[in-house]
């Protein structure tokens, strides 16, 4: 991993030094190589034996200035799955302590109080770095002391110069470049010239060999472009170069190159973090609080909050809070919650909560709210809730929510809109719809204001206003206009066509129109009438155009329908009002051929008519059979009720 350190500009020194005063003695925290567990049988060991296979069994380096560090002295040791922490505690005297940077271990010694008061204690070290291979200078070489957390970058001839503060016998330098091996260098403290030449890690190359393509990589948090606004350039060169974290209790700083970490803090992983106005870390575990922009290169763990927004490289877990928007390169776990944008680059576990949108590439496990959109390139786990859209590329297996539309792949719950739900391809649950829903399969049901698709097959209902379509429907459908390729259960509505359902052609003759042709369609159990029928008569036919329903039951040699349709009687007068006859038909059908049947029966009808004379008031229509007339009445004075027995016959083609 790679760490940034920061350079420190223009300060005044009174808030420098109170910052100093406050932190700059923070004990560092434990760290990796120091939890390692180990298992040692010594006996009157030297103890620069007991560290070679101390650094061999818990797999690190360590380094020590001889001059200042008696690594001859003898050591008994006997320890069984001990942390080096605790073997260190047992093997070295009160006056060495020791440093962890990254996995190296150092042995280093303090300078006695009443000493250190007497001395210096900052020296100047420069000097020129060189390429090993080809002898050139070497520019944009990270120089830095994680104690004292300064660092230098080296310039266009190579040359570095860096002021160390140190309370230590040695000073401990680290040189480091992308592309190079790391150089440790340990010196007694004074002010120095010390030139280094550094090995590349691939000889011959002035990049590295190309390396097999992953599916995807993280972008550094230098690359986002409100990071290269607040960092300065010197900063993110070095975290290319530093591959070393530290961790202290706390920090304080204004901007990304003035706090208390000083030009390290891109290396400094924080427990309590507080940015007055921009803050620059590693990470923080724990919390951070920024008046405008917290970015930290790394992970965070604990409470984030910022004014206008937190930008996090590595994972964050707990709570995410801004004024504007939070970008994450890798996975959240916990809250997310800002006025206007959540980004995250992998996985979200928790919850996200924002004004206006979230953007997730990676897969959701919690719930997305938002007051406009939100966007998921892998599957949602959850549910998704959005003023006007939700948009997942692959599966939501709970809820989407929107005020417009969502859309998902495969839909393994519900989705609910204003306007239009699109499931590419299955939803497992309901769709709810204000006007339009799409979908390959639907387990249970599509509901709609205006229409349904089903490209293949839905397994419940489809209900809208104006139509359905599905090629295969297990259930029902409830339109204006059903359109499906087959029908396991029932089709209702104006139209139903049905490929694989219900098509008959019917000729028949009435008491009222002698000569009809009907045209059925849909399936056996209920299908649509369209009827035309006509009364020759000497002074002027009688003819009529009605629409009607019914249903059908039987075997294939004989079935009995019942039919019920209306038709618009138009009689042979000069005005024509509402003549409506309502007939009920129960007709028994006996096949004759294989696609001929011949069926009859009685009916019942009502005729309900407007028809009469403009200047008399008489009712005007005259199809009712005298013989048959079973009731007449007329309740107000527009309309006039007849109800008459009636029969049908005919024959059925197809």
């Amino acid at each position: 991993m790679r760490y940034q350190a920061m350079v420190v500009r223009s300060v005044p020194k009174l808030i420098l030094i109170f910052f100093l005063l406050i932190f700059f003695d923070s004990a560092f925290a434990q760290v990796p190589v120091l939890k390692r567990e180990v298992s040692m049988s010594l006996e009157n060991a030297s103890l620069e034996k007991v560290l070679i296979i101390l650094a061999d069994e818990a797999d690190f380096n360590f380094s020590y200035n001889s001059k200042i560090i008696n690594v001859d002295s003898l050591v008994s040791l006997h320890v069984e799955n001990s942390a080096v922490k605790d073997v260190l505690e047992i093997i070295l005297d009160q006056e060495t302590t020791y440093r962890v940077s990254g996995n190296h271990l150092i042995l280093i010694k303090e300078i006695p109080k009443g000493e250190r008061d007497k001395k210096n204690i900052k020296y100047e070290i420069k000097g020129y770095i060189y390429d090993a291979e080809s002898g050139k200078a070497l520019v944009n070489v990270s120089v830095y002391d994680p104690a004292g957390l300064v660092a230098a970058l080296s310039d266009s001839m190579g040359y570095y110069n860096l002021i160390v503060p140190t309370k230590y016998e040695q000073l401990n330098l680290f040189y480091s470049k992308k592309n190079f091996y790391d150089t440790l260098v340990i010196v007694s403290p004074s002010d120095q010239s010390i030139d280094i030449q550094m090995a590349r890690q691939y000889p011959g190359y002035d990049v590295p060999p190309i390396e097999r393509i992953q599916p995807f990589t993280y972008a550094p948090v230098e690359e986002v472009g409100i990071v290269q606004k607040f960092v300065a350039r010197d900063q993110r060169v070095q975290a290319e170069n530093i591959d070393i974290i530290e961790t202290r209790i706390g920090q304080i700083s204004i901007w990304p190159n003035v706090g208390t970490n000083l030009k390290m803090s891109g290396q400094v992983e924080n427990r309590l973090s507080l940015n007055i106005l921009v803050g620059y870390s590693a990470g923080v575990k724990g919390v951070e609080v920024g008046g405008l922009v917290n970015i930290d290169r790394k992970n965070v763990s604990g409470l984030q909050v910022a004014g206008l927004g937190n930008v996090v490289g590595g994972t964050t877990t707990g709570a995410q809070i801004s004024g504007i928007f939070n970008n994450n390169r890798q996975d959240v776990k916990g809250l997310q919650l800002t006025g206007i944008s959540n980004v995250i680059l992998d996985t979200m576990r928790g919850v996200q909560i924002t004004g206006i949108s979230n953007v997730l590439r990676g897969t959701m496990h919690g719930w997305q709210v938002a007051g406009i959109s939100n966007f998921t390139t892998e599957s949602v786990d959850g549910v998704q809730i959005s003023g006007i859209s939700n948009y997942t590329k692959k599966d939501v297996d709970v809820l989407q929510v929107a005020g417009v539309f969502n859309i998902g792949e495969n839909v393994n719950g519900f989705q609910v809109s204003g306007l239009i739900n699109a499931a590419r391809r299955n939803v497992g649950g309901w769709q709810i719809a204000g006007l339009l829903n799409y979908s390959k399969t639907v387990r249970l049901s599509q509901l709609a204001g205006l229409g349904n698709i089903a490209s293949e097959r839905v397994k419940g209902a489809q209900i809208s206003m104006l139509f359905n379509y599905a090629k295969y429907v297990d259930g029902g459908q409830f339109s204006f206009i059903n359109i499906a390729d087959s029908v396991g259960g029932i089709p209702i509505g104006f139209i139903s066509i049905v490929r694989k359902g219900y098509h008959k052609i019917e000729l028949s003759a009435e008491e009222v129109l002698y000569a009809n042709f009907t045209y059925k369609l849909g399936v056996r159990r209920f299908y649509n009438m369209f009827t035309a029928g006509i009364q020759p008569g000497s002074e002027g036919p009688i003819w009529g155009f009605g629409y009607g329903i019914g249903g059908q039951i039987g075997t294939r040699r004989a079935v009995v329908s019942l039919d019920l349709k209306g038709t618009q009687i138009m009689e042979d007068v000069d005005e024509q009002a509402f003549n409506v006859s309502f007939r009920f038909s129960p007709l028994l059908g006996i096949r004759i051929v294989k696609r001929l049947s011949f069926f009859l029966g009685p009916a019942l009808n009502l005729h309900v008519s407007d028809l009469k004379d403009p200047l008399t008031g008489e009712f005007l229509t005259n199809i009712a059979p005298d013989k048959t007339l079973l009731w007449e009445d007329v309740p107000g004075t527009d309309t006039q009720f007849q109800l008459w027995w009636g029969g049908t016959f005919g024959l059925r083609i197809l």
